[in-house]
């Protein structure tokens, strides 16, 4: 909002005139600047050790850092569930998830998993990620229920989980194995088009 400076300025002025004359302040205001922004920094950074945050978890302004906790282990998840196709499958499969997040987690660590790039239909990763088929894909963090509509073929193959125990987007959802497509691969992928 273009108001924000005009409204900081003003509250400069506020506290310069009502400081004017106190004692000290002028070498103490870079302390309490200081121990201000250390008191804040867990919120605004995620640097509590992980058991810690899970225990507050809920009570953060920021849920987001609880999205990224187990990235790592999710990535070895998929990455598992992945090395268990057998060849001619794993050279066809694309994978496809359900939020940016997901997607980002396995394009950044999924390389080492041998992982091809995750494809995503939410805000600008639909632009970036088109997959040329969606038959076979390994459908990662969908329900169930979400997927029967568009494939013929459901095969669970591992349930996500971090041992932090911090309930996310992706905990207990799982990696399934899709086939037989209903729909041609690109209506299905603008049905997943989504903006959140």
């Amino acid at each position: 909002m273009p108001i924000y400076p005009l409204l900081f300025a003003g509250g400069a002025v506020w506290w310069e005139a009502r400081l004017e004359h106190a004692v000290g302040w002028r070498r103490q205001w870079p302390t309490w600047l200081l121990t201000g922004n250390l008191l804040l920094l867990p919120v605004f950074l995620p640097i509590l050790p992980i058991d810690t945050y899970a225990r507050f978890h809920d009570d953060f302004p920021h849920p987001e850092f609880g999205e990224t906790i187990g990235w790592p282990e999710f990535v070895e998840t998929v990455g598992e569930a992945y090395k268990g196709l057998d060849d001619a499958t794993r050279s066809e499969v694309a994978v496809l998830t359900t939020n940016y997040g997901t997607a980002s987690a396995l394009d950044l660590w999924g390389e080492s998993w041998g992982l091809p790039p995750a494809v995503c239909g939410q805000n600008s990763y639909y632009y970036w990620s088109h997959p040329g088929s969606l038959d076979p894909a390994l459908a990662v963090g969908f329900r169930r229920e979400w997927l029967e509509d568009d494939y013929d073929e459901i095969v669970e193959l591992a349930v996500i989980s971090n041992r932090a125990g911090i309930s996310n987007e992706e905990a207990g959802r799982s990696v399934f194995l899709v086939r037989g497509a209903r729909r041609e691969s690109d209506a299905m992928w603008e049905a997943m088009r989504f903006f959140r």
